[in-house]
């Protein structure tokens, strides 16, 4: 423990007497967001009639609602950052429920930005995949603690390696107590941007097989690759490929992930078909489909989404569901008023038994998750010929 400390304030200290070294004043920054919003909603089975319930419920991160407050310091090849980050119930201002630094991290650049070092507890979406869906990415190291080299020899590659000062899987984040058990968990990362074109990335996780369940939230918890593209090249489509793949010594735990978002714009009418594969060691296989329609009338879009789940086996995630067929669809109306700051309003109907293929993608809004606690009202889910209905109005606010 004493090692990892030392270890990284000397790196920090190295940034910081860059950036008070420097004759160019720095700026400082501070931006936030906050994410919440209202839900309404009802679910019944069979013959028997759903209890409504009513709650927060921010549905962009799945949480309650959330709060990010950040800093950033930028100098001439220098610089620091933090963010501070609050989730679900901040509104009842409980003594045990306190903002967490969810990123502090300083970098300094060298060699006239070929090289960056960064060290702290990152953001990293340096070697990140390209968002499909809209929920989440592959390979960022948003809140991994340790230090980053990335490598920029051209414009639009960036490669590199990062080394974690914690291990472990869930919640349980072990100091690193030597060189070779930081090691041991080592990343590296490369990415590729074409001006006008798209990119394309991937990377690989050297890490032991700490992990005991498929959707560990460690950053290490095992042997793990991703892969990534996204193609802009010809006008008004955008297509988006993602994949990532866990390759532990624990098959139970080994995966194969893939999403793909296609999206058309016409004027002001968009069209984007989203679609994900999931396979799970040797429970089968799990599908989704989520098209959406939309129309841009000045501040508002109107629109319409559907979504399908399927898995190829009733046991799928070791899981039992009481079909093989889920699916739900609705109406919604976006209100846009400056950059992040909007509020939606959407209907959502249902039914079926069917869990969505994953937890962090969009077809995770479907009430069955995985891990039904993301729902945080009742802990509800699919029950054998069930339906369901929920009414939502989110606001994100930025400065």
């Amino acid at each position: 423990m004493a090692k990892r400390i030392q270890l990284l304030a000397v790196v920090l200290s190295v940034i910081g007497f860059a950036a008070f070294g420097q004759n160019t004043a720095p700026a400082m920054v501070f931006t936030g967001t906050l994410y919440t919003g209202g839900i309404v909603q009802n679910f019944a089975n069979g013959n028997t009639n759903g209890i409504t319930t009513m709650g927060i419920w921010d549905p962009v991160n799945q949480v309650k609602s959330r709060f990010n407050f950040q800093g950033t310091y930028n100098g001439a090849g220098f610089g620091l950052n933090f963010r501070l980050r609050e989730d679900d119930n901040w509104q009842q201002m409980l003594d045990s429920n306190t903002p967490g630094l969810r990123r502090l991290y300083g970098w300094i650049d060298i060699a006239g930005g070929v090289v960056r070092v960064a060290a702290g507890r990152l953001a990293g979406y340096e070697w990140a995949t390209g968002d499909a869906g809209g929920f989440s990415t592959f390979g960022n190291l948003d809140g991994a603690v340790g230090m980053q080299l990335q490598i920029k020899p051209i414009d639009g590659l960036n490669f590199g390696v990062f080394v974690p000062l914690t291990y472990g899987a869930g919640t349980t984040y072990i100091p690193s107590e030597d060189i070779s058990e930081a090691l041991d968990s080592v990343a590296f990362g490369a990415k590729y941007t074409l001006k006008g074109m798209g990119d394309i990335e991937g990377g690989y996780w050297l890490a032991p097989n700490y992990a005991t369940t498929w959707n560990s939230s460690a950053f290490y918890s095992y042997p793990m690759g991703w892969f990534g593209a996204e193609y802009i090249g010809t006008p008004n489509l955008t297509t988006i490929l993602e994949t990532r793949i866990a390759n532990s010594s624990n098959t139970s735990v080994n995966y194969e992930y893939f999403d793909e978002e296609v999206s058309y714009a016409l004027d002001q009418l968009t069209m984007t078909l989203y679609a994900e594969q999931f396979i799970y060691a040797s429970t089968g296989a799990g599908l989704g489909f989520r098209p959406v329609v939309d129309y841009a009338m000045g501040i508002l879009d109107i629109g319409a989404f559907a979504q399908i789940t399927y898995v190829t086996s009733t046991t799928f995630l070791n899981l039992s569901y009481s079909s093989q067929l889920g699916y739900s669809g609705g109406p919604f109306v976006k209100a846009t008023f400056a950059k992040n700051v909007y509020m939606k309003l959407q209907g959502e109907l249902g039914g079926g038994g069917v869990y969505p293929p994953t937890t962090g993608a969009p077809l995770q809004s479907w009430p069955g998750n995985i891990g039904a606690t993301y729902q945080n009202l009742g802990n509800w889910q699919p029950l054998p010929g069930s339906y369901f209905w929920q009414v939502y109005l989110n606001f994100v606010v930025s400065f």
